[in-house]
């Protein structure tokens, strides 16, 4: 029950950090036009 548990509490950490990590890579790789 608890390995269940700590493996789904892992595999939302690794999407959660992954979405951040691809929102922050969008952001560099294609600034917004507002900030020029």
């Amino acid at each position: 029950m608890e390995t269940i548990f700590i493996l789904r509490f892992s595999i939302v950490l690794q999407a959660t950090c992954y979405m951040q990590t691809k929102s922050t890579v969008y952001r560099i790789n294609i600034p917004d036009k507002r900030m020029f």
